[in-house]
């Protein structure tokens, strides 16, 4: 049933004060259920989740509602008025100025998922995330945060503009405190990827369709990679495990998964290593000699 009169003006009335009221702290904000057809509902419910953004425009929950409505707004009518990937893509750049990093993992997301049918963004994009991680000027998490968000720019990267590309902002990237554990891990893969199994295989893992992601079992089955392209996952290695590996067992165990497969110098050395930078010796002993065997 469509709204009409003092019920429509009402009801996102009420929701622009509660927005107001609750944008600043809460995760996750909704506005009441407008009829798709009736546009000036969606008009109204859209001048909310802007008004939230210019009252609170450090939550990321104000800013998730604004490209929700925005979206809902431009497409009511016919698919011929719906909002161009760009238009959103402006909202959601303008809302990860605002927004405190840690927060800001979905926008990220959005951004570069919208990039993907607006190729054109995506430099001005990357440079936009050189500064974040610049910013942060502090290692971010071993999962998610500003990691998840460079994982996405380097699998968008190179399928959009190559390897190539991909590997110039990577190697910016290193230069910079470590934006999280995630894009270490999504560089292994492209480049196993890439060197493995052909173009193909590599396409599909930067457009994230790779079954699974790549963990232990994968690295045990690996095919042997030409000596570049082994070089090139071995330095990403040694960079992912000067970052996390004081903390993180299960990250040495992989590596030596990933050089035993490869069977040229074989996990020895990377045993070592980690026995001497992990913060648990005893435990990476143990899980070595399970997963990867007697050194």
């Amino acid at each position: 049933m469509a709204c009409s009169g003092i019920t429509w003006l009402r009801a996102p009335g009420v929701a622009v004060f509660e927005l107001s009221c609750h944008a600043s702290s809460a995760k996750q904000l909704t506005l009441p259920s407008f009829p798709a057809s009736n546009l000036c509902c969606l008009q109204v419910a859209l001048k909310a989740a802007r008004l939230a953004c210019d009252a609170h425009p450090s939550s990321a929950a104000a800013w998730r509602l604004r490209l929700q409505q925005e979206a809902a707004a431009s497409n009511h009518g016919s698919s011929s008025r719906a909002a161009a990937p760009g238009q959103l893509l402006a909202v959601v750049k303008q809302g990860l100025q605002q927004v405190p990093t840690a927060e800001a993992e979905a926008l990220w997301l959005q951004a570069f998922e919208l990039c993907s049918s607006s190729p054109g963004e995506l430099p001005p994009l990357q440079q936009l995330l050189l500064s974040a991680v610049t910013r942060a000027a502090a290692k971010g998490p071993a999962q998610g945060g500003l990691g998840a968000a460079a994982s996405a720019c380097l699998q968008l990267t190179w399928r959009l503009q190559g390897a190539d590309v991909a590997r110039g902002v990577w190697r910016k990237l290193l230069l910079l405190p470590p934006a999280g554990g995630d894009m270490f891990a999504v560089m292994v893969q492209l480049e196993t990827s890439a060197a493995a199994t052909g173009t193909a295989a590599a396409e599909a893992a930067a457009a994230g369709t790779a079954s699974g992601g790549a963990d232990e079992q994968d690295e045990a089955t690996a095919q042997q990679l030409p000596a570049a392209a082994l070089s090139r996952v071995r330095a990403v290695y040694d960079a992912w495990v000067a970052a996390y590996g004081s903390a993180d067992v299960q990250l040495w165990v992989r590596y030596a998964l990933f050089e035993q497969a490869q069977g040229r110098r074989g996990p020895g050395a990377v045993y070592w290593r980690a026995v001497k930078a992990v913060e648990d010796p005893d435990e990476f002993i143990q899980q070595y000699r399970s997963r990867v065997g007697l050194v």
